[in-house]
């Protein structure tokens, strides 16, 4: 696990911790954590402090890759760039924060893993791919691609719960 704590350097640069995980947390209110270069490991966790975000600013095809142990976001997350949030394993992701993107289009992917939101607005598109469960929890939805486009791999069709 690589922990970082606030402040997170902006000039970070991209994290590749291999079969380890990557913690991102920022303490204090107002704080955000930016990713602006990609990130990839076994596991994700990024919080951001009071009344903060977890900003999402790289235009890489995939900002955050994960191998089979999921990814959660445990802050209100803004989209500044489209953004692909995958996990090559089939772990979760779980979004616990809303999600707002202006015209900037969110994809969440990850085979068979389950996937957790807690609402998304944005003008771009919603694009959901797994065959797991997806659960749509309170919060508000709204995209170009309304309704929200589900795109199981394998011609499989996902679960629904709510």
């Amino acid at each position: 696990m690589l922990p970082f704590r606030t402040p997170i350097p902006s000039n970070l640069g991209a994290i590749a911790a291999g079969t380890g995980g990557v913690t991102l947390t920022a303490s204090g209110s107002g704080a955000d954590v930016t990713l602006g270069s990609t990130v990839s490991g076994n596991s994700f966790a990024a919080t951001a402090g009071t009344s903060g975000a977890i900003r999402l600013n790289d235009g890489a095809a995939t900002i955050v890759t994960t191998s089979g142990g999921g990814q959660s976001y445990n802050s209100p997350i803004t989209l500044l760039a489209d953004a692909t949030l995958s996990d090559t394993g089939n772990g979760a992701i779980s979004l616990n924060g809303q999600v707002t993107g202006g015209a900037n289009s969110l994809t969440l992917s990850n085979g068979t893993g389950a996937q957790s939101l807690n609402g998304v607005t944005t003008s771009g598109d919603l694009v959901l791919a797994t065959t797991g469960t997806v659960t749509l929890n309170g919060g508000t939805y709204s995209s170009r691609s309304m309704p929200i486009t589900v795109r199981p791999p394998w011609g499989r069709r996902p679960v629904w719960s709510n």
